[in-house]
């Protein structure tokens, strides 16, 4: 099953899948007067919620459509699921360092020190952060500060010298989640004049972990992997991941502001583009209470096997 943001599942011809497919309403056969029957659209579109199997998604007709980045097929109309509500886990007491502190710093702190460094357009942001930051390491175009005893935590928490998000951060409540990923916003990520947003990094690990979030938090996104250029001469490579939220995705009040909440249909659902055979595989049917659960990396709604 391939679905839109290059995002696929191997699943069996007879798994179900919940979501919901538009027909068109009103139609009526006209005859011109040519003698020839015609559809004529007296209605809009109609959502229908619909459990179809791999199998019958596979069979939906599919077009070619023409662009200038070559020929692709589309499904008129295609199968969409609903994207997920944010998972809800316990509030962790255990974790050292404050979730969007940490956050900042992973995105613009010394990875062997509690030292953080920004912009100087950010000095009183920075400064206005708890953990008592003292000023230092300032430079004409960055304002560095020093979180006291910040270093003794990231070392107990394991982090030091290895940047990264620990399991613990990853399964924690909804609010220290985003908490810690609206510091890594504030920091590395960026909100384009669209109101889109963006997190770029060189650091794979650390990416893993956004994404992680990113999903976590019921959130489809974009992930693109290049290799970073410079006069010419080839760096290391970075990830992207692109994405809309409607949840505020920023502390600091000049991104916040070019944040865009609103969502199109697109970034509430998984449109299925294709489903096509991988060959004859083993499959061991997945049974919970409720009968839905999250399939894949990136969490995709899945049902039940009807057994």
């Amino acid at each position: 099953m391939h679905f839109d943001k290059d995002v696929s599942i191997v699943a069996s011809k007879d798994h179900l899948w919940s979501g919901y497919r538009q027909y068109r309403h009103g139609d009526t056969k006209v005859r011109g007067k040519d003698g020839k029957y015609r559809h004529i659209t007296t209605g809009g579109l109609v959502r229908r919620d619909l459990t179809w199997t791999t199998e019958q998604i596979a069979a939906l007709p599919r077009s070619v459509r023409h662009g200038s980045a070559g020929d692709r097929f589309v499904t008129s109309r295609s199968f969409r699921i609903l994207m997920p509500e944010p998972l809800r886990m316990r509030k962790r007491g255990d974790l050292l360092v404050d979730p969007y502190l940490f956050g900042v710093w992973l995105g613009d702190g010394n990875q062997t020190s509690g030292h953080v460094s920004v912009g100087r357009e950010d000095h009183e942001w920075i400064n206005s952060l708890g953990g008592n930051p003292v000023p230092s390491n300032s430079t004409e175009g960055r304002s560095g500060v020093h979180f006291p005893g910040l270093k003794g935590l990231l070392v107990k928490e394991g982090i030091l010298s290895g940047k990264h998000i620990p399991v613990k951060y990853l399964h924690s409540s909804k609010k220290q989640r985003l908490a810690l990923l609206q510091g890594l916003m504030d920091t590395d990520g960026s909100a384009l004049k669209a109101g889109n947003c963006e997190f770029v990094n060189t650091n794979l690990a650390l990416t893993d972990g956004v994404e992680f979030i990113l999903s976590s938090l019921g959130i489809k996104y974009k992930r693109t992997e290049r290799v970073g250029r410079f006069n010419g001469v080839e760096h290391k490579p970075f990830v992207r991941l692109a994405f809309v939220s409607p949840l505020p995705m920023f502390r600091l009040e000049r991104k916040l502001q070019r944040q865009r909440f609103e969502l199109a249909d697109q970034s509430m659902t998984r449109n299925v583009q294709r489903a096509e055979s991988v060959g004859v595989v083993s499959a061991q049917c997945i049974a919970v209470e409720g009968s839905m659960y999250l399939a894949g990396n990136q969490m995709v709604p899945t049902h039940d096997c009807d057994e």
